[in-house]
């Protein structure tokens, strides 16, 4: 069974669990990452991000490329194998956006900040930063568009991972900020997002876990963040998946 992730870590972690499990045989299709859905079918010349070092690895020049490219919606209309489950989650959009100015945007990517040091941002672009109004509405008028692609690509089965970040680990040691956010404040930011996909994307279904005894891994491969769980959660994940399938 093939699946297609849009997303972060949460949902590429999920399938690392799903596809070691019993039942079905699953296969990654693709795999878009560090792409907002503001900047999914824009093009901005990679040549703008002005970059004073390379990137760390083949897979963050990857994504940096694809994110330039808008690609999300090509590479789901030219998925070469059957998709059977479409695995969605919002974490990335924390990062917030440059604005080029010109209607074109690409993702305020940890590898951007990493590659593009000492600069904050691309010359010429500014920053719109996630959970703001304006980042909302952006991202919002992107649903419908967003939707007809999925139809396109008759990806059916629509599952948007709704997962709270962890204020803690479960020895009560905290969750650092990522992108200026702790837990507490991005959970309070992404309700709007959800509630905007929920009602705008078609047969979505939307996978939500409580945040009581949700604990983020201070052993988690990707080090300790508020949106790096433990095994159990990712458990979870994969029995609301099957039950949703």
């Amino acid at each position: 069974m093939g699946v297609f992730i849009y997303g972060s870590c949460v949902s590429r972690d999920t399938f690392e669990v799903l596809r070691n499990r019993p039942f079905g045989d699953w296969s990654l299709v693709d795999y878009v990452a560090r792409q907002s859905l503001i900047s999914a079918h824009t093009h901005v010349p990679f040549e703008r991000l002005h970059l004073e070092n390379p990137p760390a690895s083949p897979f963050q020049r990857r994504m940096m490329d694809s994110d330039c490219a808008g690609r999300v919606f090509r590479a789901m209309r030219g998925a070469e194998q059957p998709v059977d489950l479409f695995l969605w989650d919002l974490c990335d959009e924390r990062l917030g956006v440059f604005d080029f100015r010109d209607g074109t945007y690409s993702t305020r990517s940890i590898e951007y900040l990493v590659a593009a040091a000492p600069a904050k941002q691309p010359s010429g672009a500014r920053v719109i930063e996630f959970g703001t109004d304006e980042h909302f509405e952006l991202w919002e008028s992107k649903l419908d568009f967003f939707d007809e692609q999925l139809a396109y690509a008759q990806f059916d089965n629509r599952v948007l991972l709704k997962v709270p970040w962890a204020s803690r680990t479960r020895w009560f040691r905290p969750t650092p900020r990522s992108m200026g956010f702790s837990a507490r404040r991005a959970n309070a930011a992404f309700d709007r997002y959800y509630d905007a996909a929920e009602a705008r994307i078609t047969g979505l279904k939307v996978i939500e876990l409580d945040s009581k005894g949700l604990f983020a891994d201070s052993q988690h491969r990707w080090a300790l963040a508020p949106f790096h769980y433990e095994h159990r959660v990712y458990e979870r994940l994969c029995d609301e998946i099957a039950r949703a399938l």
